[in-house]
């Protein structure tokens, strides 16, 4: 190989190839090239040469192609397991939720359940508790009604209570129209009326009994009375369907001054056995039963 001077034959100026032709920067001019054998075999070999290199660059670049290929196949294919790997794990973590939540429904329901039947059941029985109830209560009303030999022992018990409790003899001062001096009891309390006071949330009864005591003075013989009472509470029948005589009866100390009483029978009703009227409903026994006539 020699070289060659790539100047200009005319001005001396810089040629530029293009191609199988050169041009002159300064004053235009343009060469052809004369190949000779020699520089169409060095053509040839270059033109081998080049087409070698393409070829290498042609397969390094679809090696390269085929490397981004398989990398992008395998970066997809690591996506999708991870992919995959997530769905398993939400689809395990919805599956233990869903276990879970489950769980807790088949709880709350069978608690509600459970509550509804605990509830059903309560309800059912008192239900049951409050028609005994009833049934007892209107079965104790009708038979202290009748149960005369009761009624007579309660009505005994009363009289000999109010002898005990009221005075037999005092001295007064005039007091509400009464005159003064010196009073005597004048035979034994009598009874005026007998109610009865029920409640069916109870289902016993409480009795009150209204006496008449008589007193006496002892200067001008005249007399005047005294109304009181005697309470009987939790009236109630045993196991055979019979009322229970084991009561204990309580004397009235409310009244006009010492007596227990007050002169005034019906100032003693409001003021001592209407008030015990107030839970529960107030029945006058009819005390014909016992060959008697109640005078209220």
């Amino acid at each position: 190989m020699k070289l060659t001077n790539l100047n200009c034959p005319q001005c001396n100026g810089f040629l530029k190839q293009q191609r199988d032709m050169f041009f002159c920067d300064s004053c235009g001019a343009a060469f052809n090239v004369d190949y000779d054998d020699n520089d169409v075999q060095y053509a040839q070999l270059v033109t081998e040469a080049e087409r070698t290199k393409m070829m290498l660059q042609s397969d390094l670049n679809l090696m390269h192609t085929d490397y981004q290929l398989k990398e992008n196949i395998a970066r997809n294919e690591e996506q999708r397991d991870i992919a995959r790997t997530r769905k398993k794990a939400i689809g395990a973590g919805l599956k233990m939720s869903g276990m879970y939540f489950g769980s807790i429904l088949l709880m709350v329901g069978m608690s509600v359940a459970l509550f509804w039947y605990i509830g059903s059941k309560l309800s059912k029985s008192k239900k049951e508790n409050d028609e005994k109830k009833a049934t007892h209560y209107q079965e104790l009303i009708d038979t202290v009604k009748t149960d005369t030999v009761f009624l007579e022992n309660v009505i005994a018990a009363g009289s000999a209570c109010k002898d005990r409790q009221d005075i037999d003899t005092a001295e007064i001062y005039t007091i509400k129209g009464v005159p003064g001096g010196m009073v005597h009891k004048v035979g034994s309390p009598e009874i005026e009326d007998v109610y009865v006071i029920g409640n069916e949330s109870s289902t016993k009864l409480t009795m009150y009994m209204v006496y008449k005591l008589t007193y006496q003075y002892d200067e001008s013989g005249e007399t005047f009375p005294v109304y009181t009472g005697v309470s009987l509470s939790n009236v109630d029948m045993d196991e055979n369907g019979y009322m229970k005589y084991d009561f204990d009866v309580s004397p009235v100390i409310a009244g006009d001054y010492m007596w227990g009483g007050f002169y005034d029978k019906d100032q003693f009703y409001r003021e001592c056995l209407f008030q015990y009227d107030r839970n529960g409903v107030l029945m006058e026994l009819d005390l014909s039963v016992l060959g008697k006539e109640g005078k209220s």
